[in-house]
């Protein structure tokens, strides 16, 4: 069921490809799990992308990975809120109906709000 949801959090830039951090998803796979069907396999770019939407403490914005520091919070309005951080990071302040979008658009839809806003100043 698809209910609200609302988080605050930083997001760190890192030096990862999609592709490094899905190998190495794959290759610390538990023996078992879905993602081992995928060891030791070259795998071509559309499932590169699919798996990378799977990592969840990763995410790109526009063409830079970023390792997503998150709290889940509960306040009464969407938020779509972002702000770039001294130290390259971005910190990021969502609340959004997830049956009307995921948290990776959210994301995206924050910072396209911060990128307009720093333009019109």
């Amino acid at each position: 069921m698809s209910d609200y949801e609302s988080h605050r959090g930083k997001l760190i830039p890192t030096e990862y490809t999609k592709e490094e951090l899905v190998y190495k998803m794959v290759e610390e796979a538990k023996e078992n799990s879905w993602e081992a069907r995928y060891k030791n396999q070259d795998l071509d770019k559309d499932t590169i992308q699919e798996l990378f939407w799977d990592i969840d403490d990763y995410v790109e914005i526009y063409g830079k990975i970023y390792f997503v520091e998150d709290t889940l919070y509960d306040p009464d309005d969407d938020i779509y809120d972002m702000e770039e951080n001294e130290d390259g990071t971005l910190s990021y302040n969502l609340r959004y109906y997830n049956g009307g979008c995921g948290f990776n658009e959210a994301l995206n839809t924050a910072a396209d709000r911060m990128k307009n806003e720093t333009k019109s100043n």
